[in-house]
């Protein structure tokens, strides 16, 4: 039998957690205070193991939770931005991290680029490559 995620069990089993913020159809958040002051995570209610398997149908409804509660917690906290990260490596459910971007506090962003910087090195990819990679992603891509 195979073992369900974590998530997917707070889901099935139906209790609401006592950290939900607010939920639809598609979607929940919950507070989490995990790394940062209000960090909070909006998790989608089917399993879904990379971003690229979300249906179109869910898109909306689950980036209209983020919006509301990176919204509220700009107003709570008194910032200009709430990050958002979609990771999914530590449980294989996809969600979106929501941190708040407090004053005095290094970005994700250069965090997150100065880790892979001295692990992997940075790589100034050349001009012509950049516009080479981006004709061939650019090709894999259905037209609407």
């Amino acid at each position: 039998m195979e073992q369900k995620c974590s998530f997917c069990e707070m889901i099935d089993g139906g209790k609401k957690p006592p950290n939900l913020i607010l939920e639809n159809d598609y979607a929940f958040g919950v507070f989490g205070g995990y790394y940062r002051e209000g960090h909070c995570t909006v998790i989608p209610k089917r399993h879904i193991e990379a971003f690229s398997q979300m249906k179109p149908e869910e898109y909306a409804p689950t980036f209209d939770l983020i919006a509301k509660i990176s919204k509220a917690l700009e107003q709570h906290y008194n910032v200009k931005k709430t990050y958002m990260l979609a990771i999914a490596d530590m449980v294989y459910h996809t969600h979106f991290h929501l941190i708040p971007k407090h004053p005095n506090l290094v970005g994700m962003g250069k965090y997150s680029f100065r880790v892979l910087e001295v692990i992997e090195g940075y790589k100034n990819t050349p001009k012509d490559e950049q516009e080479r990679m981006a004709k061939i992603v650019r090709s894999l891509i259905p037209a609407s």
